[in-house]
């Protein structure tokens, strides 16, 4: 006998009742008139046997009714399992066995045939009468469709194996033509071979084992519809019995009947007379009164300030049935702040390997609004969050002026050295995100380990055509920065024991073809187009080439090449400027400013005289093979100007892939008066005399050759931020090519006195005295001085800056992290060294963490949180919250919640006065004392709201629902009236509490969203004598298991169901529980819930009655799902999406018996029987056939198993229920 019996049979068992003398009813009566009527002969009118008086009865549907109820099919149920045992203790196949197998098919085929002569018995009894009933249309749609057909297979296969198999010694059976001679019966015999409808894949050549299931399975499908049909006689025997009957001569047996039963009241209310002295009299019992239910209510004032709120203050509840009045009084003082909830956000963290887990986050929008889904349930939400919400993504922001990439090939490489090991597998899986003009561009770097340096190398190489690498405007990024943003995503997150610290940070810049370049010469500014002039149209010396940069200069510069791509060029500088070169190596005197044609006549007359005296002109010449002008006389430096003033570097040149530097090794002189060392080199470095490269690199050292500083260029931050021009008053972001040799530049200072000599040295020539001979030469006329162009320029720097967050730093660097909620600085170093760092805490959720390094992202404490959002809140003060917690699935446990409020230095715990809801487990109001730094304006929550968190504290994820959320919960009480009498069970429905008669000031609305609960009518005398028999019967203790079914339930109405499993391992036990899920307010009406607070008070009310040793824990069922695979054929009288739904309704109703409804359901912790599910089906009247049925099972976390349609279907384990799956496969075939 399972739970389910006992509940059934409860009151019958407990109360002896009015059965103590003569416990027989009226179906025993008419039970014994059949049985006597069997033996009673009946003689035709030629005065010949024919029968009993049997058939005479049983035409009337009550007595057959009667008959059928009263029918065993348990004994054929037993005999049918002994019969497979005996057959599992045989060796099959075995020839030495096959002379028992005729004990085992010949009992197998006498039960067939004795259940089938019944069968056969009462289908025609029921086709004989017109009356309809559940019980006939059952039996004869069976026959019809089914039993018959394998009625007659079964035959056939006794037929066949003794013809085929005469060892077996099988009974020949008998010849059923004449007995089963009705239409019903005869109709499908023989239509098909016997194999097929026993489903024997083998046909003829099946052996023993096959036959033996065959038939085994079909008798079990036959023992369960007969069962079925036994339980629903009962039902249809009450209904039946009160129709107008058309056999009056049996009527009258039964009115005979019922005046017999009229006799034994007298006696046996013996027994309810000497039980009401014993219990009133003796044990001084009475009726226990009604107890109070209760509501909660949330109430809400127009004023901006607090109302207090004292106890007792009564609540309108509206009219009972009789319209008396409703009343409720508050149970305890409370404060009215008029703070209002504004929202809701829910953070998940699941759980992942190797310490890591992940945040979802889900907006909640109607949290104080009850909402039903479509089929009228009310909907609830997960408090902590889920997996199904939106993946959190919490962000590591980087904002420095060395991000500052406008253009070129760039290459940037960030280092972060951790303070733990973490794997490149971390970085690959973050995503990353660049600052442009307009938006955040995405980019997937490179990422390696250094070995040598622990450090986390992230490589990041931008192509001409990637946008502009700059700082985003504060509408795109959140945050205010002067410097361009990198922004590293993170969605799996370390634990806070082993979340990553940053030692230190470094970011490097190796840029080429920079393009963020301004220039000016002698002339101004100029382009970068081809053509354009280094020194101006007049290259002297001391000229110059400005080359201006906000990206270089702004930066800590490690290396700076500057490569000119020449325009033309002379074969070489010697022949180009020879007759300078000629002009020069002459003893010409120094050369008298503005008065050049007197000193052409002084120099160059001079010479002539003194070169008339001569013998021999060549011999007196001068040779000029080292000429002024060459390849290798004209030398730049480099200057760049700091603080106002231009400082000299070391500039080396090299032409295409030979270096040939103008710093020569040991320029450095050792002695004190020698010269200093030579910061410059060649404009045009050449592999030989003659020939001169295309282009020139000038790579730019350190003026101190100081090899252990890495910077050779401090950058100025700020360059990066406002106008960017040159001027004279400019301090700091450029640089100058100077030309420093030769003397005279490029010549064009003595240009004109070149042209001169030239021309009058040729004059002298042509017109020589006679009697001199001078050798007629002439020299050629001079080249108009070189100006230095160049078709393209291209320059290439690196920039390197360590951050170590330990130290005052004068480079510029800010930090951010961007949590699901706000952006906030964490670290801020400004241009005079002032380190700010966030100093409280980085938790998203909790209190502030202590860390000597930056974490690489906030932690996140506890396994989820919820966030509510104030408005209108006035502090310090108490603040009543109410939470309508749904019913849940799972074992009571001790859950931990832990409740901070957003003040100025981030979380804080909160002072919590009273906790009505057990850490937020059960339904209640949950009373805080709001401090006075709660603010609105904190860093790390979004602005405007006061925020107060709720966080799981538990060591595992708890699924947590609630249905709705407000401020100022009341909990009320209802106040009985001392001359009113409660009879009957009573709940106020939702919405029914109005303001109190006497109108508190300032109090505007109350809102009652969910009806009342507990509260119990004045127990009946039945209930007085229940509850007494059960005290006498157990003493109040807890002993055996079905103590604990008798006293919970008694104790709780609200328990539908309970069980007693005993563990496997242990001496401990559970007590799983079934809620008795009776309105519509419930949020899964097909899982079998039971609430927190509950699965808590029955907890605590078994622990006060059971031994210390016996370890009792209450919790609620695990789930089974069954899923139903089925192919039904309806007519044309309603449409397929139709029927689909109604019959997945129908079937979610069956198997939820804890639901109220008014469809069949199946007993709870029963088996399911394929058969009772196609009766369901069949009931429909638009259903015609079920095809097809397969029913599939599947526990949490496994897939769907088909199991054997032909046997009673149980839950794999004792804790499991078998629950409803939402949607079952149904194939709708509409046959016209």
């Amino acid at each position: 006998m399972n739970q389910n019996i006992i509940q059934k049979n409860l009151f019958r068992a407990l109360i002896p009742g009015k059965e103590l003398v003569d416990s027989r009813k009226e179906s025993d009566y008419l039970n014994y008139l059949i049985g006597l009527s069997s033996v009673i002969n009946f003689y035709d009118q030629e005065n010949r046997l024919n029968g009993s008086w049997q058939p005479f009865l049983l035409t009337d549907p009550v007595f057959l009714l009667i008959a059928i109820t009263k029918y065993d099919i348990s004994n054929f149920s037993q005999l049918l399992s002994k019969i497979r045992l005996s057959k599992n203790s045989l060796i099959v196949p075995a020839d030495n066995n096959e002379e028992k197998y005729h004990d085992l098919l010949n009992s197998i085929f006498s039960i067939n045939y004795s259940i089938y002569r019944e069968l056969e018995k009462w289908s025609g009894f029921m086709q004989a009468d017109n009356t309809d009933y559940k019980v006939k249309y059952n039996t004869i749609s069976g026959i019809e469709r089914k039993f018959s057909k394998i009625f007659w297979a079964i035959v056939g296969l006794n037929k066949f194996i003794v013809n085929t198999y005469p060892l077996w010694n099988v009974k020949h059976p008998d010849s059923f033509r004449d007995e089963f001679s009705t239409d019903l019966w005869r109709t499908n015999m023989d239509k098909e071979p016997f194999f097929d409808v026993l489903k024997l894949n083998d046909g003829f050549n099946s052996s023993f084992s096959q036959i033996f299931d065959s038939l085994h399975v079909v008798t079990n499908d036959l023992i369960q519809f007969v069962q079925l049909l036994i339980d629903e006689a009962t039902t249809d025997l009450s209904r039946v019995s009160s129709l107008k009957s058309n056999h009056p001569d049996t009527l009258l047996l039964r009115v005979i009947v019922k005046l017999l039963l009229k006799q034994k009241e007298a006696i046996n209310t013996i027994s309810s007379r000497h039980l009401d002295f014993y219990y009133r009299e003796i044990l001084g019992q009475i009726p226990c009164q009604a107890e109070p239910d209760t509501v909660f209510v949330d109430v809400h004032s127009g004023l901006n300030q607090i109302i207090s709120l004292t106890k007792g203050t009564v609540f309108n509840g509206g009219t009972d049935l009789n319209s008396n009045a409703v009343n409720y009084i508050s149970t305890t003082d409370c404060q009215v702040n008029p703070a209002v909830i504004a929202g809701v956000q829910s953070v998940y963290k699941k759980k992942l390997e190797s310490n890591k887990y992940q945040l979802f986050s889900t907006s909640i929008s109607n949290f104080d609004k009850v909402t039903k889904n479509e089929n009228g349930y009310t909907n609830n939400w997960s408090a902590f969050g889920s997996q199904n919400g939106d993946p959190l993504v919490t962000s590591f922001v980087c904002a420095s002026p060395l991000l500052f990439l406008p253009g070129g090939n760039r290459l940037l490489t960030l280092r972060i050295k951790f303070n733990q090991l973490i794997t490149l597998k971390d970085f690959d899986q973050a995503s990353y995100f660049i600052s442009t003009t307009e938006e955040w561009m995405a980019y997937k770097p490179q990422h390696s380990f250094d070995q040598e340096t622990n450090e986390v190398v992230s490589t990041f190489k931008f192509d001409p055509d990637f946008p502009a690498i700059t700082r985003l405007p504060f509408i795109k990024s959140g945050v205010q920065t002067n410097w361009p943003l990198l922004r590293i995503d993170f969605n799996q997150f370390y634990e806070d024991s082993i979340i990553p610290g940053i030692e230190y940070l470094i970011i490097e810049n190796s840029v080429e073809k920079a393009k963020d370049i301004i220039l000016y010469n002698q002339n101004g500014l100029i382009s970068s187009m081809p053509g354009m002039q280094l020194f101006g149209t007049n290259a002297v010396v001391k000229s110059n080439l400005v080359l201006g940069s906000a990206e270089i200069f702004s930066k800590p510069v490690t290396e700076l090449d500057i490569t000119f791509k020449w325009g033309k060029l002379p074969a070489n500088f010697f022949d180009y400027y020879y007759t300078y070169n000629y002009y020069l190596s002459q003893s010409a005197p120094i050369l008298i400013k503005n008065s050049l044609i007197p000193n052409f006549l002084i120099s160059w007359g001079g010479s002539i005289i003194r070169k008339l005296f001569k013998k021999k002109f060549k011999q007196e010449s001068t040779t000029i093979s080292e000429g002024y002008f060459n390849n290798r006389c004209f030398k730049v430096g480099f200057q760049v100007l700091d603080n106002g003033d231009w400082t000299s570097y070391k500039l080396r040149s090299v032409g295409n892939a030979l270096n040939i530097s103008a710093v020569n090794s040991g320029d450095k002189k050792k002695n004190s008066g020698e010269k200093e060392e030579d910061l410059t080199c060649f404009l045009y470095p050449a592999e030989n005399d003659n020939d001169l490269f295309l282009t020139t690199r000038f790579d730019v050292l350190r003026p101190d050759d100081d090899v252990s500083k890495k910077v050779i260029i401090n950058g100025q931050a700020n360059l990066q931020n406002g106008q960017y021009s040159f001027s004279e008053n400019s301090s700091h972001g450029f640089s100058r090519l100077y030309l420093d040799a030769p003397g005279h530049g490029f010549g064009s200072d003595i240009y004109p006195a070149v042209v001169a000599y030239t021309a009058t040295q040729n004059g002298l020539v042509i017109a020589q005295p006679k009697g001199i001979t001078i050798p007629p030469e002439l020299l050629a006329n001079p080249q108009v001085p070189f100006i230095p162009t160049a078709e393209d320029l291209e320059i290439k720097y690196k920039a390197y800056q360590k951050y170590e967050f330990k130290e005052l730093e004068t480079y510029p660097i800010q930090l951010f992290y961007f949590t699901p909620f706000t952006k906030f600085k964490i670290y801020d170093n400004d241009p005079e060294g002032q380190a700010s760092v966030c100093s409280n805490g980085f938790s998203i959720n909790g209190n502030k963490v202590v860390k000597s390094e930056f974490p690489l992202y906030p932690t996140f404490s506890g396994n989820g949180t919820l966030f509510l959002g104030l408005q209108k809140l006035i502090t310090p003060t108490y603040l009543s919250m109410y939470f309508e917690v749904a019913s849940s699935i799972g074992q009571i446990d001790l859950y931990q919640t832990s409740i901070q409020t957003m003040s100025s230095t981030g979380w804080n715990e909160v002072v919590v006065v009273e906790d009505g809801t057990n850490s937020l487990s059960s339904t209640g109001i949950i009373t805080l004392l709001l401090p006075e730094d709660i603010v609105t304006n904190s860093f790390q929550m979004p602005n405007g709201l006061y925020w107060v968190g709720f966080t799981n504290e538990n060591s595992n994820s708890w699924q947590l629902n609630l249905s709705y959320i407000n401020t100022n919960g009341v909990k009320l009480e209802r106040k009985f009236s001392p001359d009113i009498r409660i009879n009957e069970s009573f709940h106020l429905q939702a919405n029914k509490i109005v303001l109190p008669p006497a109108t508190v000031p300032g109090l505007t609305s109350v809102c009652q969203p969910f009806p009342s609960f507990g509260g119990k009518p004045d127990e009946t005398e039945i209930q007085m004598n229940q509850r007494v028999a059960i005290d006498i019967g157990t003493k109040g203790q807890l002993v055996c298991r079905g103590d604990y079914f008798k006293l919970i339930t008694t104790k709780f109405p609200e328990i539908y169901y309970c069980k007693v499993v005993k563990e496997r391992k242990g001496k401990g036990c559970n007590l799983f529980l079934v809620g008795n899920n009776a309105n519509d307010l419930w949020a899964s009406p097909f899982l079998p819930l039971i609430s927190n607070s509950l699965l808590a008070e029955v907890n605590d009310y078994v622990a006060k009655r059971t031994s210390i040793f016996a370890n009792v824990m209450c919790a609620a069922f695990g789930l089974e799902e069954v899923k139903f695979k089925a192919t039904i054929t309806i007519n044309s009288s309603v449409g397929s999406d139709f029927a689909k739904a109604d019959i997945n309704n129908r079937l979610n109703y069956y198997l939820s018996p804890w639901t109220s409804t008014v469809f069949s359901q199946i007993s709870i912790d029963s088996p399911i029987y394929i058969e009772e599910v196609i009766r369901i089906i069949t009931e429909l009247n638009y259903v015609k056939m079920v095809n097809t049925l397969i029913v599939q099972t599947a526990t949490s976390g496994s897939d769907l198993v088909n199991l054997n349609s032909g046997n009673a279907i149980i839950p794999s384990q004792q804790s499991l229920l078998f629950v409803s799956a939402k949607t079952h496969d149904l194939t709708i075939k509409v046959e016209l």
